[in-house]
């Protein structure tokens, strides 16, 4: 028997995972009671992903010897690749009580955690819920960089920002060639970004043969981390290379982007508005907050989540598939679209709260349809200085797939022209007082006057709470989630000027030239 399982092995290490098992199935059949066979035929049907036959073979193992830690961590495997993380666990944690110093299996549960982790984090909307199995994941294995880092991004979002940069800094000490963790600790504390992280992401951008997600990951993170350190010219530089690896990767139609704006004022004109008005869904006032990306969009929703009559529910695609969904059929009304909205918004928000916020910034689009289909919905258009808007776009890594027309200046400048128009032609046809239009500049400086607008536009008595929007505890998942932990500062209302003439094809795309 020995031949066939020392055979079998070779064949595998070799890769000729085929052949192996084929040597392996003789040892097994040839000797049905020895533990050996099953578990390397469950193994090398493991690793050829036909996981329930491995498990019966792995089964089989442990009826024989119920003490093979390597069949347990097998096991595990099995039931994670399939998805079931909660046997995975259960399988690596026995693998690790018959064997301490199995790393593989500590391991394997390390990673486990935090996939479980971020399972939980994503059902729930709750970062909290992550938390404690990121933390378990670092118990069982402290070298788990990617438990650190999830740590560090589920402490941001849950507004435990003091304790995020720690977790950073060790995810980046076990793994310097994690781009996106010196990004994220810049932005959480950029005292604790030292001029040897610096270097080190200097050696990773001069690298061969780096993929163009990682030269997006490592530019992005130099950008920010060389414009905090005042060095505008530089920081340009990294920036608009990681903004044009990401165009190179990332497809976007201008043209019919443009259009689709134009088009929608087009189809929602003054006529139609008219013809439609009174159809709608007058069952509740929920709070839509939007306008262009990095304008102050996630402050006023923070303003607004301090108030105890408000549930801030983030941003929300739900309105545009309600619409979408609905827009299939025939004749539909807008009542039919705000009667569904309502009713799925209901879902994520506390029975008894006052108003709910859905903060989408891209839902400038669909201002007169929210009319239309919800006559008593609140909107909040939020605006800021244009270049400002632009670059912060320009200098911020989205999710990947997310806001094509931030990758480059000119088309930054051309789309925020057509969502200009929009709005100018969303306050000719909506009735007076059906939106609030808020500036963030104000906001920065009078910051009472306008929280007490926002809270009184709302319907809502005025709440102390809401000027020490910093303090209020609540999931912020945007790009500004680190920010709006703390007090109003004025440092970002003029930050453009400091780029000079390295904005000038911005500045040309938004005059129209």
């Amino acid at each position: 028997m020995r031949d066939f399982y020392e055979g079998s092995a070779a064949l595998a290490a070799e890769g000729r995972l085929v052949e192996a098992l084929g040597l392996a199935r003789q040892a097994a059949e040839a000797d049905p009671g020895a533990a050996e066979g099953h578990a390397q035929v469950g193994a090398l049907l493991a690793a050829l992903y036909r996981g329930d036959e491995a498990l019966a073979h792995l089964e089989r193992a442990l009826a024989v010897d119920p003490y093979r830690a390597d069949v347990f961590n097998n096991i595990g495997a099995v039931h994670r690749t399939q998805g079931d993380l909660a046997a995975a666990q259960a399988a690596f944690e026995r693998a690790v009580e018959i064997s301490p110093s199995y790393l593989e299996a500590r391991k394997n549960l390390a990673a486990t955690h935090a996939e479980t982790g971020k399972a939980l984090w994503s059902a729930s909307g709750d970062p909290e819920m992550g938390i404690g199995e990121f933390r378990r994941a670092i118990l069982v294995d402290p070298a788990c960089d990617g438990a650190w880092a999830d740590l560090g991004n589920a402490l941001v979002e849950a507004g435990r920002v003091a304790e995020a940069a720690p977790a950073f800094l060790e995810a980046i000490r076990l793994a310097p060639e994690r781009a996106e963790c010196y990004r994220y600790l810049a932005e959480v504390d950029p005292s604790a970004v030292t001029a040897e992280h610096v270097a080190a992401l200097e050696g990773l951008d001069a690298r061969d043969g780096l993929s163009e997600r990682q030269k997006i990951e490592v530019n992005f993170a130099l950008g920010k981390i060389v414009a905090l350190r005042g060095e505008p010219e530089q920081a340009f530089t990294y920036l608009s290379t990681a903004n044009a690896a990401a165009r190179s990767v990332r497809a976007y139609d201008e043209v019919a982007t443009l259009k689709a704006l134009d088009d929608i004022a087009e189809v929602f004109d003054a006529a139609y508005m008219r013809m439609q008005r009174g159809d709608g869904y007058a069952g509740v006032q929920p709070v839509f907050i939007f306008g262009m990306p990095r304008s102050g969009t996630t402050l006023v929703e923070q303003i607004l989540a301090s108030h105890p009559d408000v549930y801030a529910a983030g941003e929300l695609t739900l309105f545009e598939d309600v619409a979408n969904e609905l827009l299939r059929g025939d004749a539909v009304l807008p009542y039919a679209i705000g009667e569904r909205y309502c009713a799925e918004l209901a879902k994520t928000a506390p029975a008894d709260v006052r108003r709910v916020t859905d903060k989408m910034p891209a839902n400038f689009r669909y201002a007169g349809l929210i009319r239309l289909a919800l006559p008593y919905a609140h909107m909040i258009h939020v605006r800021r200085d244009p270049i400002q808007t632009c670059l912060s776009c320009f200098a911020n890594s989205f999710s990947e797939g997310a806001l094509a027309y931030t990758y480059d200046l000119s088309e930054l400048g051309r789309y925020y022209r057509g969502y200009e128009r929009l709005m100018e032609h969303w306050r000719a046809v909506l009735p007076p007082g059906a939106m609030l239009e808020i500036d963030y500049e104000d906001i920065v400086g009078d910051l009472e006057r306008e929280a007490r607008r926002i809270v009184a536009y709302c319907g809502l008595p005025w709440d102390d709470r809401c000027l020490a929007f910093h303090e209020t505890k609540r999931p912020v998942k945007t790009a500004s989630a680190a920010q709006v932990r703390r007090s109003i500062y004025r440092s970002s209302l003029d930050s453009a000027s400091a780029y000079g003439s390295l904005l000038d094809p911005l500045r040309a795309a938004l005059e129209g030239r």
